[in-house]
């Protein structure tokens, strides 16, 4: 009935109680049993008064909180000045500015029941939000215009909430892990397997020396992408504290060095190999995924307009529409990186490939990832109005295609590009002209090609292990591996000189050159912020490409 959960204690001011807030997001079903929900809440409460506070719990969650102060990650300067400034207002002592939040000083049974006391079943409010929910609204939020109802909660409701907060063991529902000295930090990870089954990168962690490790494995297969349906299919999306599934065939494994090969050994036998399908859970995550699919139409057109630009530059990629309107043989490619040795790394390999036992799948099968190649002189365009009719936002994202992202110069002069027109193009289009809210540009790379758009990419020092990991997994994933990438970016932006620049500008950015090729989308709004009649309401709709053109030109190159 839910599938996610999260609480915490907040403060107000100096000298007013804080307040304790509990926010479950519900299924389907949860939300038309959302007296159930409320009821077992009470009743964890209750079992939680029932137990005197132990030292024990405590003890752990200190060690715990301690270590994870002591190696935690270097944030951007911006957001630490912004959270510690934030900090500084509170009644905390000056020398726990930065730790007050973070550690744990003092085991108290007392304040922890008293703490326990405060949750009662006549103290608390409950706030329903659901795009579903039965209505009977009489009231209307000022600015959003959010209709909502304000009423007591029913007396009979209130007397079973009671009742559950004061169970004993048997009326209610049944009842914790805790977790050296190189010159020149290496930049590429190592190969130390590769075979018909399976190949396996390694990199032991010498910049961070932090007690943590990640591991992604990846399982080659040409089905899931085949199509729009399969696609859906492999969308599938499995919360532990441990696990992230981000696509089908895609494991990764976050923030741990503790029992890697039994976590591994779980997943692998009871979530991938004898996986079960369970109606009840079939049903939550369908309904999750389903909610997700019709919400995606109601972001910002700007969260939007990236999945129309990678889907029509791809050679395999689907969209929104396409999802709503729907392996014995794989190859095995895993990433350890952090705070374990080679010999590690191959277990886990080995431990991959035991459980599941593939039959090799020959690399001429293997997928192969393609960007699609705008022709010299292309001017395409591609529209589409939003389906959220309260939207007054349209969005355009501009693309020039520059080509051959391996060409290492031309590559440089895009992201020198990128450094060169951020500021004057934010200040032209956002405060000069007004034309949107959210402006940026910058060079935007595909699977094999790179363009420049209407993003920033520099020899800047990595801040922490998973920034590392990431960088070097997506050179994996997308089988550049080119590991030493920023560097050669570095040295060939440093040799190029004022010519260059122009040179590459006229060749591929002036829009008289013939080789100059665009990919424009629009996104347009149903509804509209400006009065009727002004002619700004269709300049939007003025393009010289429809989108019949530009989904002609895919179908083509997709084929070809």
């Amino acid at each position: 009935m839910a599938n996610a959960l999260s609480a915490g204690v907040y403060p107000i001011c100096p000298g007013t109680p804080g307040l304790f807030s509990c926010q479950i997001r519900l299924t389907e079903d949860g939300l038309r049993n959302y007296k159930e929900v409320v009821k077992v809440f009470f009743q964890y409460i209750a079992l939680l008064k029932d137990t005197p506070p132990q030292e024990w719990i405590f003890d752990e969650q200190k060690g715990l909180a301690d270590v994870d102060f002591k190696f935690k990650q270097k944030t951007p300067a911006s957001r630490f000045t912004s959270k510690i400034s934030a900090v500084m207002q509170t009644p905390l002592p000056r020398e726990w500015l930065l730790s007050g939040h973070s550690r744990l000083r003092k085991f108290d049974s007392e304040r922890i029941s008293a703490g326990l006391d405060c949750l009662r079943a006549d103290n608390f409010r409950m706030a329903i939000s659901s795009q579903t929910f039965p209505g009977g609204w009489d009231s209307r939020e000022k600015w959003y215009g959010t209709e909502y109802k304000y009423e007591k909660i029913p007396a009979d409701f209130l007397e079973e909430i009671k009742k559950a907060a004061s169970s004993k063991k048997g009326e209610r529902l049944p009842e914790l892990h805790l977790p050296h000295i190189v010159q020149t930090p290496a930049i590429a990870p190592k190969l130390i397997r590769n075979d018909d089954l399976v190949r396996t990168w390694f990199k032991k962690d010498d910049t961070f020396w932090v007690p943590k490790a990640n591991l992604f494995i990846q399982c080659r297969n040409p089905l899931p992408m085949a199509t729009a349906e399969n696609s859906l299919k492999s969308k599938n999306v499995l919360n532990t504290p441990y696990l992230v599934i981000q696509w089908a065939w895609r494991l990764t494994f976050l923030d741990t060095t503790t029992n890697f090969p039994c976590f591994l050994e779980k997943v692998l036998y009871h979530h991938e190999r004898d996986l079960e399908v369970k109606h009840d859970r079939f049903e939550i995550i369908k309904e999750r995924l389903t909610r997700g699919l019709k919400n995606w139409d109601f972001q910002q057109p700007y969260n939007q307009v990236g999945d129309y630009m990678r889907w029509l530059s791809s050679e395999k990629g689907y969209i929104n529409e396409q999802y709503m309107a729907e392996l014995p043989h794989m190859h095995i490619e895993t990433f350890v990186h952090g705070n374990l040795y080679k010999e590690d790394a191959l277990k886990l390999a080995n431990l991959t490939e035991s459980i599941l036992k593939p039959r090799a799948l020959p690399q001429t099968q293997w997928p192969i990832a393609r960007s699609l190649v705008f022709p010299p002189g292309a001017n395409f365009v591609y529209h589409k109005t939003l389906k959220d009719p309260a939207n007054v936002n349209h969005c355009i994202e501009y693309v020039l295609s520059i080509g051959d992202k391996a060409v290492r110069p031309q590559r440089a002069k895009t992201l020198l590009l990128d450094q060169m027109t951020q500021e004057p193009a934010f200040d032209q289009l956002r405060t000069k002209e007004q034309l949107g809210y959210v402006v940026f540009s910058g060079s935007s790379t595909t699977t094999t090609t790179i363009a420049y758009r209407f993003h920033h990419s520099k020899l800047e020092k990595l801040k922490n292990l998973d920034q590392e990991s990431t960088r070097l997994w997506s050179h994996i994933d997308y089988e550049y591996y080119d590991f030493e990438l920023v560097h050669h970016d570095a040295a060939n932006v440093k040799a190029l000189t004022k010519d260059d620049m122009i040179q590459f500008y006229d060749q591929f950015i002036l829009p008289s050159s013939p080789l100059r090729s665009k990919l424009a989308i629009h996104l347009i709004a149903q509804g509209t912020s400006l009065p009727e009649g002004k002619p700004e309401e269709q300049s939007i709709l003025a393009v010289n490409k429809d989108r019949k053109d530009a989904e002609r030109w895919r179908s083509n190159y997709s084929q070809g």
